[in-house]
């Protein structure tokens, strides 16, 4: 077992991130930009998530709102949008948003990873792996291998060569990208577990 003692503390984590929220809050009351407000509302949905609270949601829902009406195009626009509400469970009318933000230009890649994310949240997990495989594929990162591995858990499948659809080797997770990287190699993580190893591309 990972010793805690490895763990930044808790009340530290939500101390820190409450103090980018204020530093964010005291920006949105000068003059804000979309960039701002967007990392606001996600950083209020974060802690929302967290503490349970009810508040941070809602302020969230409208920091987000204020963000479109400053978004630099239509596409954005239509991007957050489908973002927010994917949040909040509507996910019909995210699916249409998505949509029509492709249409007015947003970059597919993007669109893509929300759509596979829409799929995931509705049981539609053949389509979602389909689309989750090609991320991967393409930009094999820790958020792409890192969402695959989610879906491949939920459906109760370890990510092996058939599932992944490529050519592949194990790597141990403690060796990619930040945030893992500073940890080899002291790092504990049994690759020999199933999803503590992920698959790269060998080419």
């Amino acid at each position: 077992m990972i010793s805690a003692g490895r763990y930044t503390s808790g009340r530290i984590a939500v101390a820190n991130l409450s103090a980018l929220i204020e530093g964010l809050e005291l920006r949105r009351a000068g003059r804000a930009t979309f960039d701002n407000l967007m990392a606001l509302s996600e950083l209020l949905f974060v802690r929302g998530d967290l503490l349970g609270r009810i508040a941070d949601q809602d302020r969230a829902e409208l920091v987000a709102i204020e963000a479109i009406a400053l978004s630099p195009s239509a596409a954005s626009a239509l991007f957050t949008r489908a973002k927010l509400a994917e949040r909040f469970h509507r996910f019909e009318e995210a699916n249409a948003f998505l949509d029509r933000a492709l249409a007015a230009g947003y970059p597919r890649q993007k669109i893509d990873a929300e759509k596979a994310a829409l799929l995931h949240a509705t049981g539609q997990y053949s389509e979602a792996l389909v689309l989750r495989q090609r991320l991967a594929k393409d930009d094999p990162g820790i958020h792409s291998l890192g969402a695959l591995a989610s879906l491949l858990a939920d459906v109760g499948a370890a990510p092996s060569q058939h599932a992944l659809g490529w050519p592949f080797e194990a790597i141990d997770i403690c060796k990619l990208a930040p945030p893992f990287d500073h940890l080899s190699p002291r790092c504990t993580v049994d690759c020999r577990a199933p999803f503590n190893c992920l698959a790269i591309s060998r080419t």
